[in-house]
Parts: structure tokens; C-alpha cells; sequence
């Protein structure tokens, strides 16, 4: 059984921790919810966890690597338990997916007390440790979570229109550009993202990161390289993409970057259906992302997935990820379809 505790204890460890060590999701929640740590203890080292929802085995040896007497995993929906096995030290998991069994790790979730409970982790995050209530609610917003203390951010910082809803938050607001800009810098290997976590580690303002400002300044190259790439393909997605009743599909080629969930979130709002699936293809597998306006997908993407070898997928109640077989699309297609269009 994992060890489940509160904020308070969370942030005593991490007081009393001389080298901690912080592992993240590729994500802003992810993001945003180690910058607060970082900003706040001032110590330590990190490292985002890319390409997989899980927190593996290998992990391990470069939490070791870095002689940490403390390591905080934030926002990673799974980690293996052989993960934590061969950690020399401390494991601290601060999460709000699904719950997961798991042995001798300190655990904090907020479905242990309530299993609706939404949220992201960077407001977990905050609540622990405080900081800056800019970072804590790109974090959030990005995530689909309105924090309590938004109007604060508002009255400080010209970076909100009249949204009516968190979307258009998101997609027609200065707060939504400064959001892309960050999941953009996201996209690349590990070791310049964590280059990136460097700079972000001082930015005083959000303004510096939407302006490219001061070290900032650095940034724009690398974000216009992947924006030009995303653009590309929301051209070509927008061609090429299929309606069956309440679904809209796209299957990509693979490339170096994936965007299946950013794009998949945005088509969703920019074009009203009711959900929208994005699959990249590599030959062998497909990868991708759904999103819904409304329905749960966590049941249609389980049901998709039955008896199919060497498939995975889940989420949230609106966005789910799945991952699938080349061979066995098709029958993941059909099923999804059928789900959503009896709905």
C-alpha cells in the first residue's frame, strides 16, 4: 500500500531535502507544477519524463545518478513500481489521475478523498508550496481547471479578454499565447527542455516569456521552428480530416513531433464537434488523442480497446490518449465510431 499523505508533510520533505530530485509530465500542468517547486527551494535538479504516460525502471538510475536524497514525480498518470524499488531514496508522487496501486511510495491524490475531484496538479503544486500565482494558473488553465485565485491574476496582469469560457481562454487570449509558446518549448528532446526549465526558473513577469524578453529572448527561434511544423499540419488536418456523425478523425504520417493532443484539443473548439480523434501513424503503430465537447470518453475508450494485444489507453473524463496496433486501427475506429454515434 502507498503511504498517502497531505500538502503539508509534501512540503516538509522538501524543506528538509538537501538534493531533491523533480520528475514531470510533458505538459504545462507538468511544467508549471515543477517550476513551482523549483522557484521555490531553489535546489536540486529535474528532468521531464517525454514520450510515455509512465514513469519507468530507467528513471531510476538517473535519480541516482544525481545522488538525490528525495525525488518528486509531478502529474505522470503511472509510475512502475520497479521504478521505485530501485530508487535509493524517497519517492513522493503528487497526482490528480486515476488512482494506481502502488507499494512504498509517499502518495498524495486528491480522488483518495473524493474520486470526482477535479483539478490539475499545478494547483496541487501551489497549494503545497506556494509561488507565483501567474505560473500556477498557466498551469492550471492549460489543464482545463480554473484556480480560485484567477481574479488575482487578472487584476495584475493584462493577459485576459472577455472570455466566456476556459477555451477561449485558451485559444483567444494573451494567457492562451503564453500556453502554446510553453507547450511548443515542450516538444523538444528532454535535455533542452530542462535547458529551457532554466531560464523559465527566473522569469519574473509572464510578459518576458510572451514578449520574449530578456533571457526569454532566446526562446523565440525554437518556438517558431515548431509552431511552423504545427501550422503546417493543421493545414493539411483541416483538408484531409473525416466526419462520421458525431466524430471527426485524422490519422497523420509520423514525424519527430507529435501534436495529436494539442491539435485534437483545438480542433475540438475551433470546430464544434462533439469529439475529435487524432491518430499519428509510424507504420506500426498508431498513437493519438480524443477529445469531447461533453461525453465521457474514459468508457468509449475502454471498450475500443478490448481484446486488442498490445494497446493502451485513458484519461480524463474529455481527453484520453490510446495507443494501438497499425493492424488493429480499424477495429479501434469502428468501435470509438460506434460508441460516440449511439451517445
Amino acid at each position: 500500500m502507498p503511504n498517502l499523505t497531505n500538502l503539508k508533510e509534501i512540503k516538509k520533505l522538501v524543506d528538509n531535502s538537501k538534493n531533491p530530485f523533480f520528475l514531470f509530465d510533458e505538459d504545462c500542468d507538468g511544467l508549471c507544477s515543477y517550476l513551482l517547486f523549483k522557484r521555490y527551494c531553489k535546489k536540486g535538479n529535474g528532468r521531464v519524463v517525454k514520450d510515455s504516460p509512465i514513469v519507468k525502471k530507467r528513471y531510476a538510475s538517473i535519480v541516482n545518478k544525481y545522488k538525490a536524497d528525495l525525488v518528486v514525480v509531478l502529474d505522470k498518470p503511472i509510475i512502475e513500481q520497479e521504478f521505485v524499488d530501485n530508487c535509493k531514496c524517497k519517492v513522493v508522487w503528487i497526482d490528480h489521475h486515476p488512482i494506481v496501486d502502488i507499494k512504498n511510495i509517499v502518495y498524495f491524490n486528491p480522488k483518495f478523498e473524493n474520486p470526482n475531484a477535479q483539478g490539475a496538479t499545478t494547483y496541487l503544486a501551489y497549494k503545497c508550496v506556494g509561488g507565483d500565482k501567474w505560473v500556477a494558473t498557466i498551469g492550471c488553465v492549460a489543464d482545463f481547471y480554473m484556480p480560485d485565485f484567477i481574479r488575482d491574476v487578472k487584476k495584475e496582469y493584462d493577459l485576459f479578454s472577455n472570455n466566456k469560457d476556459i477555451e477561449e481562454l485558451i485559444y483567444n487570449s494573451k494567457l492562451g499565447e503564453i500556453i502554446k509558446i510553453l507547450s511548443f518549448l515542450l516538444k523538444y528532446p528532454a535535455e533542452e527542455v530542462m535547458d529551457f526549465c532554466n531560464i523559465l526558473e527566473d522569469v519574473k513577469n509572464p510578459f518576458e516569456i510572451l514578449n520574449f524578453e530578456g533571457r526569454c529572448e532566446v526562446l523565440k527561434k525554437e518556438f517558431f521552428k515548431i509552431n511552423k511544423q504545427y501550422e503546417d499540419l493543421l493545414k493539411k488536418a483541416l483538408v484531409d480530416m473525416k466526419k462520421d456523425g458525431k466524430l471527426l478523425w485524422f490519422v497523420y504520417p509520423d514525424q519527430k513531433i507529435s501534436f495529436s493532443s494539442l491539435l485534437s484539443s483545438f480542433l475540438k473548439y475551433s470546430t464544434g464537434e462533439k469529439v475529435v480523434l487524432l491518430g499519428r501513424d509510424d507504420g506500426k503503430y498508431i498513437k493519438g488523442s480524443l477529445r469531447s465537447i461533453s461525453m465521457d470518453l474514459r468508457p468509449i475508450v475502454k471498450r475500443a480497446l478490448e481484446n486488442l494485444n498490445d494497446a493502451h489507453g485513458g484519461g480524463h473524463k474529455n481527453a484520453c490518449g490510446f495507443g494501438v496496433r497499425r493492424d488493429d486501427f480499424d477495429r479501434f475506429l469502428e468501435r470509438v465510431k460506434e460508441e460516440v454515434n449511439k451517445q
